[in-house]
């Protein structure tokens, strides 16, 4: 019997995402790829998003920012699920999110930005993820 080739297509799991290949010159001209966010990444991170947020202080009504350090956590996780290399293989799992986000930079941004790209959404410089994910 003949295989269809529609639906090798079909079934191949990187051409139901936008992708990108991107070389990272900090890691020796690394060529990694990087794929829009699935709907469970998109509803982990709205999740994390969420308990991030500082409820607002006794007699306010804005809450207050969220601390650089709870956003790289976030940003570390958007990483690890968006990061492949060149095999199409997943590089970090979702236990590495502590180490990356202790070591969170410029390049994991641009990654993370890249990613967010792709997903249809924007990494703006300074933007509450909670309003971000929809939760405002």
């Amino acid at each position: 019997m003949m295989s269809n080739p529609l639906v090798a297509k079909i079934l191949d799991p990187w051409r139901q995402f936008k992708w990108s290949e991107e070389t990272v010159p900090e890691w020796d001209n690394a060529k990694v790829r990087v794929r829009a966010m699935r709907a469970d990444d998109w509803l982990e991170y709205n999740r994390r998003a969420t308990e991030l947020q500082p409820p607002p202080a006794e007699g306010e009504t804005e809450a207050p920012p969220v601390r650089p350090d709870a956003m790289n956590q976030l940003n570390a996780f958007v990483l690890v699920r968006v990061l492949f290399g060149e095999d199409g293989e997943r590089l970090l799992s979702d236990e590495q999110v502590p180490e990356l986000a202790a070591n969170y930079g410029p390049v994991y941004d641009n990654l993370v930005a890249k990613a967010f790209d792709l997903s249809g959404l924007q990494a703006k410089a300074g933007a509450d993820p909670v309003v971000e994910a929809g939760n405002d």
